[in-house]
C-alpha cells in the first residue's frame, strides 16, 4: 500500500503547480495583447462583415481592435497584469 505523502510537501507541490498555472496563463493573456494579434483577429473579423459606405472595411478594423484590446486588458488584469 503506498505511503501517504506528507502535507508540507503536498502544499508545496500545489503551489508549484498554481504558480507554473498562473505564469502560462499569463504568458498567453500576453500574446492576445500583442498589436500584431489584434491587428490580426480585428482583420479576421471585418472580413466576415460586409463592407458598406457608411462602415467600411479600414473603419471596422479599428472598431473592433478598440474592442479586442478593451477584452484584452480586462483579461490582462483579471490575471493580475498590466492592462496595455
Amino acid at each position: 500500500m503506498p505511503k501517504k505523502v506528507p502535507k508540507i510537501i503536498m502544499s508545496l507541490l500545489m503551489k508549484f503547480g498554481k504558480d507554473l498555472l498562473k505564469g502560462m496563463v499569463q504568458e498567453q493573456v500576453k500574446k492576445f495583447q500583442a498589436p500584431e494579434f489584434e491587428e490580426k483577429m480585428a482583420k479576421v473579423i471585418a472580413d466576415k462583415i460586409p463592407d458598406t459606405d457608411a462602415f467600411p472595411n479600414d473603419l471596422q478594423i479599428e472598431l473592433i481592435k478598440d474592442v479586442i484590446d478593451k477584452v484584452t486588458d480586462e483579461l490582462a488584469e483579471s490575471v493580475e497584469l498590466e492592462a496595455d
